[in-house]
């Protein structure tokens, strides 16, 4: 059996059948409200946020969350990812590039002489 539930208008709390105050304005729109103290708060224009026991207040201050169980990330820190060094400019990668073919050129010059 499925129980048609409204929400609180001011707590957001669960308002089950038989339960609750409803509200007309002039205007003609229904405010359902869990009980006298929803509704007395409401009208003295106090905000849920404000309050702990609200819906509001624990969603804007992250209580009540449930952690669902994370990747664990193997990876570099974005490096080999295409996402590079936003601060380096072009030609100086190119210099490092041409820097770092010397310096293996030299190595490889020296590994030769010494006979490996």
């Amino acid at each position: 059996m499925v129980l048609k539930t409204n929400t609180c208008r001011f707590s957001g709390l669960r308002i089950y059948p038989g339960k609750g105050l409803v509200f007309i304005r002039t205007d003609g729109q229904q405010y359902m409200f869990l009980n006298k103290k929803c509704k007395s708060y409401y009208h003295n224009r106090l905000r849920p946020a404000k309050l702990a026991w609200t819906v509001t207040y624990r969603k804007q201050h992250k209580k009540d969350q449930v952690r669902m169980p994370c990747r664990i990330w193997r990876g570099g820190e974005g490096v080999g990812r295409g996402q590079g060094f936003p601060a380096v400019e072009a030609h100086t990668v190119h210099a490092l590039a041409a820097t770092t073919e010397a310096l293996v050129a030299h190595v490889h010059d020296l590994c030769q002489c010494r006979g490996r």
